[in-house]
């Protein structure tokens, strides 16, 4: 008696699982980018914050911590100075904020020699903590270390007061103007750029996972 047996099943075919490769490379792309989004507006915001005479004046009016010497409108200060560029500012109460010197700033160098002085910086800074308000009046140049006189003139604004604080040439501080404004439209770039990348990243990944789940597919012919 002959057995008989069911015909050989025909070839089948399944589609290839798609890869994750290109979504996780992209997703990844954009949170890399994004990271390097946060680095950059850290270093704008503390270029920008570098540029202000942030420690000028304290809470109260006085002196702040960048300063270093100070003295009452009229009055004359001896200070130590290392070599460098130094401004002048005039503390004065917020309602004699146009307020000025009756006279010009001397500065007296180690050897009793006058020490040249700018009395129109070429960048205005103010600052302003309550109701005083400080804003640069004169600055100087310091070749030789030692000890510096000081000496500021009166002025129509009652308790005035004169703080000495390291400073930075017009260059350097414009410098830093140009470099904070192309570090914003940097950062607005690189956010956009990788938020966009990110979010396509994860559709592109969330779709070929739900490819995946389903699984492959026979043909029968």
């Amino acid at each position: 008696m002959d057995a008989s047996y069911p015909p050989p099943a025909p070839p089948t075919s399944t589609t290839p699982r798609r890869s994750l490769v290109g979504p996780v490379v992209l997703t990844s792309a954009g949170a890399l980018l994004l990271v390097a989004t946060m680095v950059a507006a850290v270093v704008v915001l503390r270029t920008f914050l570098s540029l202000l005479p942030l420690g000028v004046i304290d809470a109260q009016g006085e002196a702040g911590p960048s300063a270093v010497a100070w003295t009452d409108v009229p009055g004359a200060v001896d200070v130590d100075l290392a070599p460098g560029r130094y401004d002048v500012f005039l503390v004065v109460d917020d309602v004699d904020a146009h307020t000025g010197l009756d006279a010009d700033v001397r500065v007296v160098g180690p050897d009793g020699s006058p020490v040249e002085v700018d009395d129109a910086p070429g960048v205005s800074i103010n600052a302003q903590r309550g109701d005083r308000r400080a804003s640069n009046v004169a600055a100087f140049t310091v070749a030789t270390a030692g000890q510096h006189t000081v000496v500021v003139p009166g002025s129509p604004s009652d308790g005035a007061l004169a703080v000495v604080a390291e400073g930075q040439r017009t260059s350097s501080f414009l410098l830093g103007v140009f470099g904070t404004i192309g570090g914003v439209f940097l950062t607005i770039v690189l956010g956009l750029l990788g938020l966009g990348l990110t979010v396509g990243g994860v559709v592109w990944w969330a779709l070929r996972a739900r490819a995946r789940t389903v699984g492959p597919t026979a043909r029968v012919g």
